[in-house]
């Protein structure tokens, strides 16, 4: 592979506390698949990888590397400058452009590897840097150099995105809140959290989930077919809106009635906000 080093382009302002402008770490890694699904992937891979020790190992951690794996369009290298070194940009609609860098709220290295096809070219090539969180910690970004691997393939192969976070915060002896891996992260809790949050994605399995391996289906959360109904409210400036209330019978350990609300992210539709109704009938 070719090494080329380049700077990053901040459009002549830099984006405050970009590294934990994310409520959790959850949801940090949200916008990670948030860009793998604006990408049209349809298969997406989540790797939560332990340590490669014995567990009874002192420096045995659950979780010591994540990964997002996704079968999307890619950035082929000639827009690899523009898509991913630029800060604050207007790549997408509603958007600040600091969204591939939020796995760096949750550990602090982070390795993009991608294939994309360059439509000028007609040639595949494979692109990867490792950011440090260090690097970030200068006043002026413009001046830190990355090592940039490129390379031309030679044969069709799928495009695709990869993004893998090393050094998480969790793994230390002192870390602060907005760094630190929640139960969401839990082997026994991840895969519904995910549901919760992509539920119409998943039951329509229009993008498949895998996992560490494990393919998600609709029949691992829902009893049977959800409920729809539909409505319109109008707000105080007479706009129109549609509301769509879909009913799920989850498959939960505690019996609660759960409600999440949805909106459209992008072109992304996830959960924006949960409520939990607690009732000693329930």
């Amino acid at each position: 592979m070719k090494i080329e080093k380049m700077h990053m382009n901040t459009n002549a302002r830099i984006v405050s506390k970009v590294l934990t402008r994310n409520r959790s770490t959850f949801y940090a890694l949200k916008e990670l698949i948030n860009n793998s699904i604006q990408a049209d992937s349809t298969c997406i891979e989540i790797n939560l990888l332990p340590s490669q020790k014995d567990n009874d190992d002192l420096t045995y951690n659950l979780i010591e590397r994540i990964q997002v794996i996704d079968n999307g369009r890619g950035v082929p290298y000639s827009k690899f400058r523009k898509s991913i070194l630029e800060l604050a940009t207007d790549n997408k609609p509603d958007g600040c452009g600091v969204g591939r860098f939020s796995g760096l709220q949750i550990g602090r290295n982070m390795r993009i590897s991608t294939i994309g096809f360059d439509e000028d070219f007609k040639v595949f090539t494979q692109t990867n840097v490792t950011f440090d969180v260090k690097q970030f910690e200068k006043d002026d970004l413009t001046t830190i150099e990355f090592n940039v691997e490129n390379e031309i393939l030679s044969d069709f192969t799928n495009c695709g995105y990869n993004v893998e976070i090393f050094n998480l915060y969790s793994n230390e002896i002192k870390c602060a809140k907005k760094n630190k891996l929640g139960s969401e992260f839990l082997p026994e809790n991840f895969s519904l959290k995910l549901f919760e949050h992509y539920p119409l994605y998943i039951f329509n399995q229009t993008i498949k989930f895998i996992v560490n391996g494990y393919t998600l289906k609709r029949s691992d959360f829902v009893t049977e077919t959800p409920k729809l109904q539909r409505t319109t409210f109008t707000d105080s400036f007479g706009k129109a809106h549609e509301v769509r209330l879909q009913y799920f019978n989850l498959k939960l350990n505690d019996p609660k009635v759960r409600l999440f609300i949805q909106c459209l992210n992008g072109d992304v539709q996830s959960t924006a906000l949960e409520l939990t109704y607690n009732s000693m009938w329930y």
